[in-house]
């Protein structure tokens, strides 16, 4: 029912260029078990492009390439740091309540030490 030896090979597209065979050193896997064949392979995003991925199988001296492809598309660009004037306001402000609480607090000392002299 099954071909005796079936080969799977994987080739990958650059989008925009040409096909190419999947090196040998990629991260695949084979299943072979109970007459069927399944091919798994393990592929890490690139940042800069994008690639298709397609699955050939072999087997009885005829090459089958089924329709599917898997699209890896180029990891998206972060997100521009924040701006330093942000950063710089934040700072302002931080160092502006302290100064005020400074203030308010040699405030409430003086205003203390004046009316607690007056009352003995």
């Amino acid at each position: 029912m099954f071909p005796a030896e079936t080969q799977l090979s994987w080739r990958k597209r650059r989008q925009g260029g040409s096909e190419e065979e999947v090196p040998a050193e990629e991260e695949q896997l084979e299943l072979r078990e109970g007459g069927r064949t399944s091919s798994i392979m393990m592929v890490d995003q690139d940042p800069h492009d994008a690639y298709e991925y397609s699955c050939s199988v072999k087997h009885e001296a005829r090459l089958q390439t089924p329709e599917t492809k898997i699209v890896v598309s180029a990891l998206p660009q972060p997100p521009p740091p924040a701006p330093h004037w942000f950063r710089e306001r934040l700072l302002c402000l931080f160092y502006s309540v302290l100064i005020a609480k400074s203030l308010l607090c040699f405030c409430g000392l003086s205003l203390l030490s004046v009316c607690g002299g007056q009352g003995a």
